[in-house]
């Protein structure tokens, strides 16, 4: 349910290697508003296109999927420049595009000290993808590490793993198992016990989790407000039941969550029917980044069970 022999892998060895083969294209999606979104595409279907947006602001913004009808250019990494529709069957590999005028590699930019890390919020984590009547699970885009001898292993630097972890989107997973799940009863080695302390102090952790429990609260004030006015058409709605009306936002999302709602434009359309784009932006994060979500609120569910 929750791959543990991953997170093991991962938490306790430190060893994280690359991306799953998958078929994903660097590009610049040209708005026909005139706006640009620098993104990596991982899928492109007849009427949408999904990708990762380079830029928090626009991840935040724009989700993880645009209309085609809304796109007027896609520019690749070479500069070649096609429409929508030309680079689905570029993307399909029945279309080979006219290659650009060269354009001269820009100098290498000056070694400079490393820049404090980034705050990274709601939206940004690496996540399973499911997407249309293809199911296509890809985990966090990292592979199943190979456990090395243990006298051989290196000196690690427990903070930096553990940033990377919470800015992956494991920290809530791992943090979860540990303090109620299998893990639980384990007694943890010294260097565990380290990269668990690592976790709960890292910076980036600390920042997801003010984060998300802004997306949280915002989401929350406004749907108690349509629940109070209009409960049966809010189930209506979203075939919905409550098992406890003291926690029915959580059941909310998790019935989301459980829908793939995020994933699914004719899903999608009711939430953005029946809320405000702030709190569709903040539901969005919460899905987006759900284990971790799950760790900061999700666990009531489990204890009414």
């Amino acid at each position: 349910m929750r791959h543990k022999s991953f997170l093991l892998a991962l938490a306790f060895c430190g060893l994280i290697t690359g991306p799953v083969s998958a078929q994903e294209e660097t590009v610049t999606l040209l708005l026909t508003d005139g706006k640009e979104i620098k993104c990596t595409v991982y899928e492109v279907r007849q009427t949408e296109i999904y990708f990762r947006a380079s830029s928090p602001q626009q991840a935040y913004q724009y989700g993880e999927a645009l209309a085609v009808a809304k796109i007027a250019r896609v520019r690749l990494a070479d500069g070649r420049s096609l429409k929508p529709q030309e680079f689905l069957q570029y993307w399909k590999g029945e279309l080979v595009p006219p290659v650009a005028a060269a354009v001269a590699p820009p100098s290498p930019p000056a070694r400079t000290a490393s820049p404090p890390p980034a705050e990274y919020g709601p939206g940004l984590r690496l996540q399973s993808v499911v997407t249309g009547d293809t199911l296509r699970g890809r985990g966090v885009g990292l592979r199943l590490p190979e456990m090395p001898r243990m006298d051989s292993t290196p000196a690690l630097n427990y903070n930096e793993i553990a940033d990377l972890l919470a800015e992956s989107g494991l920290a809530g997973k791992l943090l979860l198992e540990i303090g109620s799940g299998d893990l639980k009863k384990r007694q943890l080695t010294p260097s565990q016990r380290q990269m668990v302390d690592a976790v709960l102090q890292s910076r980036v952790w600390a920042v997801r989790k003010r984060e998300l429990r802004a997306a949280h609260m915002q989401g929350l004030v406004e749907f108690e407000k349509i629940y109070k006015n209009s409960s049966a058409n809010l189930f209506e709605l979203f075939k919905l039941r409550p098992a406890n009306p003291a926690l029915v936002f959580l059941e909310f999302v998790h019935y989301l969550r459980a829908e793939n709602a995020h994933l699914f434009s004719d899903r999608w359309e009711r939430v953005e029917k029946t809320f405000s784009p702030a709190v569709v932006a903040a539901l969005r994060d919460l899905l987006n980044n759900y284990e971790d979500w799950y760790y900061l609120y999700g666990q009531e569910l489990e204890k009414q069970k």
